[in-house]
């Protein structure tokens, strides 16, 4: 028989016990508010799963048939909840007590926190689940240290608000950590530590800065100061910025320098520290600096191990809205776990970048503006099948790509924004790869391209969306191209390899695309022009570029502008890459009425592009139609004698050129307006690829009447380059 304190004594016991499970157990097996994330847009019929598709092969797939039920998992999983609106600092605010280490926090949807206080790390709490407001204080600095935060359909984080950004003297840190609750490789992985946003309100702005400024001169060997061409708005000293390289050399990394500000006297720019290389471009042009500081900080606390870095990820929630996201003056440091050096797998997982749009579809449009990514080990801003406008943002010291489009059918635009720092695989030697003519020429390249895992060589602007408008940005300093439009679409349904180009090439059916697309494609192709697998059918091979792509700059980077796979929507083309018989195209064109002419659709058109610096300024490989407007590209880090050679020797030098354009159709590109200047080959393409008008080519290597300025290669010439 029990007396009375042995029974006490088991009261204790199951109180105790308790108190693991919603601190320990519960934390271990879940993270709170998961729910089914939709994977494809609302206007998508769902892929029939095939033998090579679907969860069990693919980690994203995986992930998403898993999430449904997991509110249940945490269901009365808090350790300590919000009791009443008040101060985070406040005992009256919660049902426990002030939250501290390892808690499992939950703020309740009736409830509105503001968080007051500067945590230690070793006072970081587990998880944060917001179903009511979590405000940080605007009168004090603040610092969180946490897991995991998630905001859901009743949620919202807000530092700083559009009308009352966070003040300057104010400063707002969250520190992502981990107490050793992470599961990698698992499908709850791209869930776990960083901020995920389940169609809530993110709410993010910081102070205001002029983002991205150019010099008024350049700039030479130990230069101490800068003198802008306009005043520096929030500039102030402790600043850090960058200036970046205005040059470009194999196997070296590219000059991209940071300091400090010293002092600022109206638009004069004094450093703690003189450069320790020159910045100057040809043709007058200037170079730019940017300034990576803000008050709004979002970080990793152990940024050396990739796989205990933080993420911020924007996702739609049971009703297919990613919600309410406003970004404006936030710096994302050391954040991202998906490394682009190296192939995707179950332990290196997608979809875990620094600010990732993840199917929020094409109907609501955001913004994230005057923000800095920086030290990310893969992409740093990604629009991943959503509409974003990304405006006044810099994207530094990344792997793979800066700014990115990711499967094809993306909306937004893109737009004075500035990518620094990019970079790309290397071979065993640990060098950069260099691709030309083909940008996937290695066994793993190969292998990554028919897993649709591509955007890995340090490009500054990676679109595989043709829809996206481009204007006024600025690539510099990266070891890929500053600029590539890989227009096939990227595919992860992931079909059976024997299907060739599928993964890659077509991923979106007809009514898959934007409407305007759809209008001004003019026409209806018939399913028998797909090629189909079970109820899906995939779309032709490429597709011109839809969206207005004017006034960028590169420089000092490998290639400034690539083109690949842009073509007008040529339809007997499209059904000879995939398969279907040509004649069969031929007929119905011919039912159809439809004339030549109007078979090509759609060209595309880039403007008012210039070039400076970089070892190829331009490259189209395997496209057709574009129509180029007012290009410069133009060279002073080239030292012309030392490229003297005759044809044979000079092809395989594979000297720097100005513009090439091989492996194009029969159907050639034009330019209004170009300005070459300063290249050992000023142009080297295929016969009738293009056609110019206006040309100006000057300061290209002559020798012995051999005249490299435009220099047209036959098919065999064209094999042996690069």
């Amino acid at each position: 028989m029990l007396n009375p304190q042995m029974i006490f004594t088991l009261l204790l016991l199951v109180v105790y016990l308790n108190t693991i499970e919603s601190r320990g157990f519960v934390q271990f097996l879940s993270v709170p508010g998961q729910t089914n994330d939709t994977v494809l847009m609302q206007e998508q019929p769902m892929p029939e799963k095939s033998e090579t598709s679907g969860s069990q092969h693919d980690p994203e797939a995986m992930m998403n048939d898993s999430m449904s039920g997991m509110d249940e998992t945490m269901e009365g999983g808090c350790s300590v909840s919000s009791k009443n609106s008040g101060n985070w600092s406040d005992e009256n605010s919660w049902n426990r007590r002030i939250p501290h280490m390892g808690d499992t926090v939950c703020i309740d949807k009736e409830h509105s926190i503001v968080f007051d206080i500067e945590q230690e790390s070793s006072e970081g709490i587990s998880t944060l689940d917001i179903h009511g407001e979590l405000d940080f204080s605007r009168k004090q600095d603040t610092s969180l240290f946490v897991e995991t935060i998630t905001i859901h359909t009743d949620g919202t984080l807000r530092i700083g608000s559009k009308r009352n950004p966070l003040p300057e003297t104010v400063n707002a840190n969250v520190v992502f950590q981990t107490n050793g609750n992470l599961m990698p490789g698992s499908e709850m992985f791209p869930h776990q530590l960083g901020i995920i946003n389940k169609g809530g309100s993110l709410e993010l702005h910081g102070k205001k800065v002029s983002r991205i400024l150019e010099a008024s001169d350049s700039l030479g060997n130990n230069a101490s100061s800068i003198r802008l061409d306009t005043n520096s708005h929030g500039w102030s000293r402790g600043d850090e910025i960058l200036i970046p390289a205005t040059t470009f050399e194999r196997n070296q990394s590219p000059e991209n320098q940071k300091r400090l500000i010293a002092n600022v006297s109206g638009n004069l720019i004094t450093m703690e520290k003189a450069l320790d290389s020159p910045a100057n471009l040809p043709l007058r042009y200037n170079p730019i600096i940017a300034n990576l500081s803000g008050n709004i900080i979002l970080s990793s606390a152990s940024p050396e191990m990739v796989d205990r870095r933080g993420h911020v990820m924007v996702m739609t929630d049971e009703m297919e809205s990613c919600g309410n996201v406003e970004i404006d003056g936030v710096i994302f440091k050391d954040l991202g776990r998906t490394n682009k050096g190296k192939a995707i797998s179950a332990t290196n997982q997608k979809m875990m970048y620094p600010l990732h749009f993840h199917h929020c579809g094409l109907e609501t449009q955001y913004t994230v503006e005057n923000s800095v990514a920086s030290g990310s080990p893969g992409w740093s801003f990604v629009n991943h099948r959503s509409n974003v406008v990304f405006r006044n943002n810099v994207a530094y010291d990344f792997t793979g790509a800066g700014f990115v489009t990711e499967m094809g059918n993306e909306l937004g635009l893109f737009e004075n924004n500035l990518a620094v720092g990019g970079k790309g695989i290397v071979n065993s030697k640990d060098e950069p790869e260099y691709p030309f003519r083909r940008l996937y020429i290695t066994n793993s390249a190969k292998k990554r391209l028919r897993a649709a895992d591509l955007g890995f060589h340090g490009d500054g602007f990676w679109m595989a969306s043709p829809f996206v408008d481009v204007k006024n940005n600025i690539a510099a300093g990266n070891t890929g191209a500053g600029f590539l439009w890989y227009s096939l679409g990227l595919d992860d349904v992931h079909v059976n390899e024997r299907d060739r180009g599928i993964n890659v090439a077509g991923s979106y059916t007809f009514n898959e695309l934007p409407r305007f697309a759809q209008k001004q494609m003019k026409y209806k192709t018939p399913k028998r022009y797909y090629k189909s697998l079970g109820n899906r059918y995939f779309m032709q091979q490429d597709l011109p570029l839809f969206g207005k792509i004017e006034k960028n700059k590169a420089y000092g980077n490998y290639v400034g502008l690539r083109i690949r796979y842009v073509s007008n929507l040529n339809l007997v083309a499209a059904a000879k890459f995939l398969g279907v018989d040509t004649k069969t195209v031929e007929r119905y064109v011919n039912s159809e009425g439809i004339s030549k002419k109007t078979m090509y659709i759609h060209d595309s058109h880039i403007t008012d592009t210039t070039l400076l610096n970089n070892e190829i300024g331009l490259h189209s490989t395997y496209s057709s139609r574009v129509n180029y407007t007012n290009i410069t590209i133009a060279s002073n880090q080239y030292d012309l004698n030392r490229y003297y050679r005759n044809t044979k020797e000079f092809i395989k030098l594979n000297a720097p050129t100005g513009l090439e354009m091989n492996h194009s159709s029969n159907l050639g590109h034009s330019i209004k307006g170009l300005d070459i200047s300063g290249y050992p080959i000023c142009m080297r393409v295929e016969p009738k690829v293009v056609t110019v008008k206006k040309k100006r080519l000057s300061d290209c290597s002559t020798k012995n009447g051999t005249n490299y300025q435009e220099f047209v290669l036959d098919q065999k010439e064209v094999r042996k380059i690069r």
